[in-house]
């Protein structure tokens, strides 16, 4: 684990701790401190409109392509299967 500055005992501990939960909690966790973060910061809209960039892009080239738009249940299927074999 890399660290800006060694953490002390105490912090130490809890990451420890903070290690040993669940994945779901990790998950939940990270994305509670990733929003607390977030909302701070400038880079939240530079990501924010990056993301608006990319989804317009691809909004754009569905509606070039819609023969390529594959159904949700099938995408949703392909994606289990993905998840399935990790």
């Amino acid at each position: 684990m890399l660290f800006a500055t060694e953490p002390n005992e105490p912090m130490k501990d809890a990451i420890d701790k903070l290690f040993a939960l669940p994945d779901a909690e990790k998950l939940k966790l990270s994305q509670l401190l990733w929003e607390s973060a977030a909302d701070k910061s400038t880079l939240t809209q530079t990501l924010i409109s990056a993301e608006k960039h990319m989804l317009d892009e691809r909004l754009a080239e569905d509606h070039k392509h819609p023969e390529a738009r594959v159904p949700w249940s099938e995408a949703r299927a392909d994606i289990k299967a993905q998840l399935d074999k990790l």
